[in-house]
């Protein structure tokens, strides 16, 4: 292959002019492309057709292919060019989720970190409705766009209860797949894995998001080796750092997070819309939030004139 320097500017497809490199990762290398014909921006995803993880690259544009949401980037194109599988995904401006905490230049106010999080698991319950679970829900695989989430990154999904021929397993058990810090006990132990899965990690990215870190004790000590041994099980039985109280988090948003980060998955939410709901019921009153909502609720004149009081 050659090298990233020497990808700009080729055109895949005839089409995908490549203009600025923007990720190398495992599943590929990311670029910032122009799309000739249609005259706007896309990110395109490249991988070598030969590389032992094309195939996952695959089944990440067939997943997108079938999720049609507001919540989950878009798949516009996909193909092969000579040596290079890529797919093509819509360009989103804005800042993913984990820039945003490790930077703090946004305001991360409870009633926004709660709305964040119910996005998340808006996006998260047509995935797992199509069989779909993610396997790598984290802060940098949520993108902002506009206070608005988009779920990105397809790479390591497994397909599960669906109908027609099984699919080739594209993993041997057991193995560790996903981010460190966000797996769940049953993914740490290389076991197989449902939606409950993600919920899980929908837990840990609400604790994050705030509190500003992880809900382990001494994190940055963990190291990956450590977490592969067998003490690994006895690692998630001990107690999880309890909610900061100079944060104030109220009760019920807590309780929420402790059911999705219970050990044992028959302990957790069984499905995304139950914790959605759930994260909705726990909000504080909000008198802001109650009016808009009092006002998207009744139409016309009656409408105007509440929005013009409110502003």
């Amino acid at each position: 292959m050659e090298p990233i320097s020497d990808w700009e500017g080729r055109i895949l497809g005839g089409r995908y002019q490549l203009k600025e490199w923007i990720h190398k990762g495992s599943m590929g290398h990311v670029f910032k492309a122009w799309d000739c014909q249609n005259q706007f921006w896309v990110v395109v995803k490249a991988i070598d057709k030969k590389h032992e993880l094309v195939q996952r690259l695959k089944r990440e544009a067939d997943t997108l292919r079938r999720l049609n949401d507001p919540r989950i980037v878009r798949l516009l194109d996909c193909g092969i060019d000579k040596d290079l599988y890529f797919l093509v995904l819509e360009y989103l401006e804005g800042k993913d989720l984990g820039m945003c905490i490790d930077t703090h230049d946004l305001v991360l106010t409870q009633e926004f970190c709660i709305s964040i999080g119910v996005q998340i698991l808006e996006g998260v319950e047509p995935m797992h409705t199509a069989g779909v679970v993610h396997r790598d829900i984290k802060p940098a695989n949520v993108f902002l766009v506009s206070g608005q989430v988009k779920i990105l990154d397809f790479g390591l999904v497994k397909l599960v209860n669906r109908p027609g021929p099984r699919r080739r397993m594209l993993t041997n058990y057991p193995v560790v797949i996903g981010t460190l810090g966000y797996l769940s006990p049953e993914q740490m132990r290389g076991e197989e894995v449902d939606c409950r899965s993600d919920l899980y990690a929908c837990g840990i990215v609400l604790y994050e998001l705030l509190t500003g870190e992880l809900p382990f004790y001494k994190t940055g000590e963990l190291e990956y080796k450590a977490w592969k041994k067998a003490a690994a099980r006895e690692y998630w039985e001990r107690p999880l750092r309890p909610f900061p109280s100079i944060f104030r988090v109220p009760k019920r948003v807590q309780e929420v997070v402790w059911k999705a980060l219970a050990v044992d998955p028959a302990n957790r939410y069984q499905t995304a819309q139950e914790m959605r709901l759930a994260l909705l019921a726990a909000r504080p009153f909000s008198f802001k939030r109650f009016v808009k909502e009092a006002v998207g609720t009744i139409g016309g004149k009656t409408r105007n004139a509440w929005r013009a009081i409110w502003s």
